[in-house]
């Protein structure tokens, strides 16, 4: 499992290191945090970073939010609440 903090996230940018991560580290668990982006490009941007499953907390106002992304290969993950 990988948390990770990241400074805004453009698209291409984001989706390179990710797939660096994938490729090196091979988590089944991501958690990115602190994101700054619209929930419109927030959708497509997660379903683009190889992940099978994810769930999504958004912030008021784009000032940041939790993607919680994992494969379930290994893992079963069940999200038992959320609060924005």
């Amino acid at each position: 499992m990988i948390i990770w903090n990241v400074q805004g996230a453009k698209e291409a940018q984001l989706q390179l290191e990710i797939g660096f991560v994938s490729r090196t580290i091979n988590p089944d668990i991501l958690i990115l945090t602190k994101k700054i982006i619209n929930e419109q490009n927030t959708q497509h941007i997660v379903k683009s970073l190889g992940f099978h499953n994810y769930d999504i907390i958004s912030f008021p106002n784009h000032v940041g939010g939790i993607w919680l992304l994992w494969d379930t290969d290994n893992v079963e993950v069940k999200v038992l609440a959320e609060e924005a």
